[in-house]
Protein backbone atom coordinates (compact mmCIF):
# COMPACT_ATOMS: atom_id res chain seq x y z
CA UNK A 1 0.00 0.00 0.00
CA UNK A 2 2.82 2.41 0.81
CA UNK A 3 4.19 1.99 -2.71
CA UNK A 4 0.90 3.33 -4.09
CA UNK A 5 1.42 6.54 -2.17
CA UNK A 6 4.73 7.05 -3.92
CA UNK A 7 8.19 7.80 -2.60
CA UNK A 8 8.16 9.22 0.92
CA UNK A 9 4.37 8.86 0.99
CA UNK A 10 3.77 11.45 -1.74
CA UNK A 11 0.04 11.69 -2.44
CA UNK A 12 -1.66 11.29 -5.83
CA UNK A 13 1.54 10.24 -7.65
CA UNK A 14 -0.23 7.74 -9.94
CA UNK A 15 -3.55 9.54 -10.30
CA UNK A 16 -1.88 12.87 -11.19
CA UNK A 17 0.17 11.17 -13.90
CA UNK A 18 -3.02 9.68 -15.30
CA UNK A 19 -4.71 13.09 -15.00
CA UNK A 20 -2.09 14.55 -17.32
CA UNK A 21 -2.70 11.81 -19.88
CA UNK A 22 -6.47 12.12 -19.66
CA UNK A 23 -6.26 15.86 -20.12
CA UNK A 24 -5.28 15.41 -23.77
CA UNK A 25 -8.01 16.08 -26.33
CA UNK A 26 -7.76 12.62 -27.89
CA UNK A 27 -6.46 9.72 -25.83
CA UNK A 28 -6.05 7.39 -28.80
CA UNK A 29 -4.14 4.23 -27.93
CA UNK A 30 -3.39 5.64 -24.47
CA UNK A 31 -6.96 4.74 -23.47
CA UNK A 32 -5.83 1.10 -23.33
CA UNK A 33 -3.17 2.04 -20.78
CA UNK A 34 -5.75 3.89 -18.67
CA UNK A 35 -8.05 0.88 -18.97
CA UNK A 36 -5.38 -1.48 -17.64
CA UNK A 37 -4.44 0.85 -14.79
CA UNK A 38 -7.93 2.13 -13.86
CA UNK A 39 -8.15 0.29 -10.54
CA UNK A 40 -4.59 1.25 -9.59
CA UNK A 41 -5.28 4.90 -10.43
CA UNK A 42 -8.46 5.01 -8.33
CA UNK A 43 -6.82 3.16 -5.45
CA UNK A 44 -3.98 5.68 -5.44
CA UNK A 45 -6.55 8.48 -5.46
CA UNK A 46 -8.45 6.94 -2.53
CA UNK A 47 -5.26 6.46 -0.50
CA UNK A 48 -4.25 10.07 -1.16
CA UNK A 49 -7.67 11.41 -0.18
CA UNK A 50 -7.67 9.18 2.93
CA UNK A 51 -4.27 10.60 3.87
CA UNK A 52 -5.68 14.15 3.67
CA UNK A 53 -8.69 13.10 5.76
CA UNK A 54 -6.39 11.59 8.40
CA UNK A 55 -4.41 14.82 8.70
CA UNK A 56 -7.64 16.81 8.98
CA UNK A 57 -8.81 14.49 11.75
CA UNK A 58 -5.53 15.29 13.53
CA UNK A 59 -6.47 18.99 13.39
CA UNK A 60 -4.03 19.72 10.59
CA UNK A 61 -5.13 22.43 8.13
CA UNK A 62 -4.60 21.54 4.47
CA UNK A 63 -3.10 24.11 2.12
CA UNK A 64 -4.91 25.47 -0.99
CA UNK A 65 -2.52 23.40 -3.11
CA UNK A 66 -3.65 20.19 -1.37
CA UNK A 67 -7.30 21.21 -1.82
CA UNK A 68 -6.67 21.76 -5.52
CA UNK A 69 -5.04 18.33 -5.78
CA UNK A 70 -8.05 16.74 -4.06
CA UNK A 71 -10.45 18.51 -6.40
CA UNK A 72 -8.50 17.44 -9.49
CA UNK A 73 -8.35 13.86 -8.25
CA UNK A 74 -12.09 13.72 -7.55
CA UNK A 75 -12.85 15.22 -10.95
CA UNK A 76 -11.11 12.30 -12.66
CA UNK A 77 -13.14 9.63 -10.93
CA UNK A 78 -15.26 9.24 -14.07
CA UNK A 79 -12.90 6.33 -14.69
CA UNK A 80 -15.55 4.42 -12.73
CA UNK A 81 -18.06 5.14 -15.44
CA UNK A 82 -15.67 4.73 -18.35
CA UNK A 83 -14.43 1.30 -17.24
CA UNK A 84 -17.17 -0.06 -14.91
CA UNK A 85 -16.25 -3.71 -15.36
CA UNK A 86 -12.90 -2.98 -13.72
CA UNK A 87 -14.71 -2.13 -10.49
CA UNK A 88 -17.78 -4.38 -10.46
CA UNK A 89 -17.73 -8.15 -10.19
CA UNK A 90 -14.06 -8.44 -9.33
CA UNK A 91 -12.30 -9.43 -6.12
CA UNK A 92 -11.65 -5.86 -5.16
CA UNK A 93 -13.10 -3.50 -2.54
CA UNK A 94 -11.90 -0.38 -4.38
CA UNK A 95 -15.45 0.79 -5.22
CA UNK A 96 -16.50 0.34 -1.59
CA UNK A 97 -13.45 2.31 -0.43
CA UNK A 98 -14.23 5.08 -2.94
CA UNK A 99 -17.79 5.44 -1.64
CA UNK A 100 -16.63 5.44 1.99
CA UNK A 101 -13.91 8.04 1.31
CA UNK A 102 -16.19 10.33 -0.70
CA UNK A 103 -18.87 10.18 1.99
CA UNK A 104 -16.23 11.13 4.57
CA UNK A 105 -15.27 14.14 2.46
CA UNK A 106 -18.92 15.19 2.08
CA UNK A 107 -19.38 15.04 5.87
CA UNK A 108 -16.27 17.14 6.49
CA UNK A 109 -16.33 20.91 6.91
CA UNK A 110 -12.63 21.28 6.08
CA UNK A 111 -12.73 20.87 2.29
CA UNK A 112 -13.14 23.65 -0.24
CA UNK A 113 -16.44 24.25 -2.03
CA UNK A 114 -15.21 22.85 -5.33
CA UNK A 115 -13.91 19.72 -3.56
CA UNK A 116 -17.30 19.13 -2.00
CA UNK A 117 -19.18 19.53 -5.28
CA UNK A 118 -16.66 17.29 -7.06
CA UNK A 119 -17.14 14.74 -4.28
CA UNK A 120 -20.91 14.91 -4.77
CA UNK A 121 -20.55 14.25 -8.49
CA UNK A 122 -18.12 11.42 -7.79
CA UNK A 123 -20.60 9.88 -5.37
CA UNK A 124 -23.26 9.87 -8.11
CA UNK A 125 -20.83 8.23 -10.55
CA UNK A 126 -19.83 5.59 -8.01
CA UNK A 127 -23.48 4.81 -7.29
CA UNK A 128 -24.22 4.50 -10.98
CA UNK A 129 -21.30 2.10 -11.38
CA UNK A 130 -22.48 0.06 -8.42
CA UNK A 131 -26.09 -0.12 -9.54
CA UNK A 132 -25.24 -0.87 -13.16
CA UNK A 133 -26.72 0.59 -16.33
CA UNK A 134 -30.40 -0.17 -15.66
CA UNK A 135 -33.03 2.36 -16.65
CA UNK A 136 -33.88 3.17 -13.03
CA UNK A 137 -30.24 3.83 -12.26
CA UNK A 138 -29.79 6.16 -15.22
CA UNK A 139 -32.98 8.00 -14.29
CA UNK A 140 -31.77 8.49 -10.71
CA UNK A 141 -28.39 9.82 -11.84
CA UNK A 142 -30.09 12.15 -14.32
CA UNK A 143 -32.27 13.57 -11.54
CA UNK A 144 -29.28 14.18 -9.27
CA UNK A 145 -26.70 15.36 -11.81
CA UNK A 146 -28.77 17.21 -14.42
CA UNK A 147 -31.90 18.25 -12.54
CA UNK A 148 -30.21 19.21 -9.26
CA UNK A 149 -26.45 19.81 -9.46
CA UNK A 150 -26.27 21.47 -12.90
CA UNK A 151 -28.98 24.13 -12.25
CA UNK A 152 -27.47 24.92 -8.85
CA UNK A 153 -24.04 25.37 -10.42
CA UNK A 154 -25.59 27.73 -12.96
CA UNK A 155 -26.94 29.81 -10.05
CA UNK A 156 -23.47 30.02 -8.50
CA UNK A 157 -21.88 31.00 -11.84
CA UNK A 158 -24.56 33.62 -12.52
CA UNK A 159 -24.34 35.16 -9.05
CA UNK A 160 -20.71 34.98 -7.90
CA UNK A 161 -19.66 36.58 -4.63
CA UNK A 162 -16.28 37.65 -6.01
CA UNK A 163 -13.79 36.77 -8.76
CA UNK A 164 -12.27 33.94 -6.71
CA UNK A 165 -15.68 32.39 -6.15
CA UNK A 166 -16.49 32.82 -9.85
CA UNK A 167 -13.39 30.92 -10.96
CA UNK A 168 -14.06 27.99 -8.64
CA UNK A 169 -17.74 27.83 -9.59
CA UNK A 170 -16.72 27.66 -13.26
CA UNK A 171 -14.11 25.00 -12.46
CA UNK A 172 -16.78 22.83 -10.83
CA UNK A 173 -19.09 23.49 -13.78
CA UNK A 174 -16.40 22.02 -16.02
CA UNK A 175 -16.31 18.90 -13.81
CA UNK A 176 -20.08 18.59 -13.98
CA UNK A 177 -20.16 18.89 -17.79
CA UNK A 178 -17.43 16.29 -18.04
CA UNK A 179 -19.63 13.94 -16.03
CA UNK A 180 -22.58 14.80 -18.27
CA UNK A 181 -20.52 13.90 -21.33
CA UNK A 182 -19.40 10.61 -19.78
CA UNK A 183 -22.87 9.66 -18.56
CA UNK A 184 -24.27 10.00 -22.09
CA UNK A 185 -22.49 6.80 -23.09
CA UNK A 186 -24.19 3.44 -22.73
CA UNK A 187 -22.43 0.20 -21.90
CA UNK A 188 -21.18 -0.07 -25.50
CA UNK A 189 -19.59 3.40 -25.20
CA UNK A 190 -21.97 4.81 -27.81
CA UNK A 191 -24.39 7.66 -27.22
CA UNK A 192 -27.84 6.63 -26.01
CA UNK A 193 -30.21 7.70 -28.79
CA UNK A 194 -32.99 8.49 -26.30
CA UNK A 195 -30.83 10.55 -23.99
CA UNK A 196 -30.82 14.37 -24.18
CA UNK A 197 -28.90 15.58 -21.10
CA UNK A 198 -29.15 19.35 -21.56
CA UNK A 199 -32.45 21.10 -22.27
CA UNK A 200 -32.66 24.11 -24.58
CA UNK A 201 -33.17 26.47 -21.63
CA UNK A 202 -30.18 25.02 -19.77
CA UNK A 203 -28.07 25.28 -22.91
CA UNK A 204 -29.01 28.96 -23.20
CA UNK A 205 -27.97 29.55 -19.58
CA UNK A 206 -24.63 27.85 -20.14
CA UNK A 207 -23.90 29.91 -23.24
CA UNK A 208 -24.83 33.10 -21.39
CA UNK A 209 -22.45 32.16 -18.55
CA UNK A 210 -19.67 31.66 -21.11
CA UNK A 211 -20.46 34.97 -22.77
CA UNK A 212 -20.54 36.89 -19.48
CA UNK A 213 -17.07 35.66 -18.51
CA UNK A 214 -15.21 35.85 -21.82
CA UNK A 215 -13.70 39.23 -20.93
CA UNK A 216 -12.98 38.52 -17.28
CA UNK A 217 -9.74 40.20 -16.12
CA UNK A 218 -8.45 36.89 -14.76
CA UNK A 219 -6.93 34.81 -17.56
CA UNK A 220 -7.57 31.56 -15.69
CA UNK A 221 -11.30 32.35 -15.60
CA UNK A 222 -11.32 33.02 -19.34
CA UNK A 223 -9.50 29.72 -19.92
CA UNK A 224 -12.10 27.94 -17.78
CA UNK A 225 -15.06 29.26 -19.78
CA UNK A 226 -13.31 28.22 -22.99
CA UNK A 227 -13.10 24.68 -21.63
CA UNK A 228 -16.78 24.80 -20.66
CA UNK A 229 -17.73 26.01 -24.12
CA UNK A 230 -15.75 23.23 -25.82
CA UNK A 231 -17.33 20.62 -23.56
CA UNK A 232 -20.79 21.99 -24.31
CA UNK A 233 -20.10 21.83 -28.06
CA UNK A 234 -18.75 18.31 -27.68
CA UNK A 235 -21.90 17.21 -25.86
CA UNK A 236 -24.18 18.79 -28.48
CA UNK A 237 -22.16 17.34 -31.35
CA UNK A 238 -22.38 13.85 -29.81
CA UNK A 239 -26.18 13.83 -29.77
CA UNK A 240 -27.88 11.88 -32.57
Amino acid sequence: MKSLLGENGKRFCVSRAALSMMGTLKLGYLVEIIDECAVLICLNAVLGLSSVLTKIDDWSRSSPVVMEQCQETLSRMYLLQRFPLKFVGVDSNVLERILFTVLSILKSESFSRDCLVAAGVTFCVALQTLLGSSGDSRKSIKMILYDAILPELCNFCENPIDSHFSFHALAVMQICLQQVKTSMLNKNESVDVNYDPISEDMGTRLLQIVWNNLEDPLSRTVKQVHLIFYLFLDIQASLP
